[in-house]
């Protein structure tokens, strides 16, 4: 069984390998993050932290850190509604128990030749 810093560590590498998929989908589809995003994602952070969003944008921008942090994850949040934008959704019929037994069964005897 996996420790809990095993485990940690894990979550933390599969977060770092999506943020830099989407930072490389943004570059290749030159999205940017525009003044009225940035605002948009304060606003967002703000109504979640429960602050006024007006205090909130005035204390991120108070550091050099906190403002190239929410610019980034402006970019990542635009980058994902970028993608699920052009996301089509197919309905597909889920299999019944018997169907995936068929394949099931058909990939053991594949593999025992």
């Amino acid at each position: 069984l996996p420790t809990l810093q095993e485990h940690a560590r894990e979550r933390r590498e599969r977060g770092l390998r999506q943020e830099l998929l989407l930072l490389a989908i943004a570059q290749k589809e030159g999205l940017e993050v525009g003044g009225a995003d940035l605002e948009a994602y304060l606003e967002s952070q703000a109504t979640l932290v429960g602050a006024p969003a007006r205090e909130y944008a005035r204390f991120v921008r108070q550091d050099k850190d906190r403002m190239q942090s929410a610019q980034a994850s402006a970019l990542l949040e635009k980058t994902l509604n970028h993608l699920l934008a052009q996301a089509v959704i197919q309905e597909v019929e889920w299999p019944d128990a018997e169907d995936v037994e068929q394949v099931a069964s058909a990939t053991d005897e594949a593999e025992e030749e």
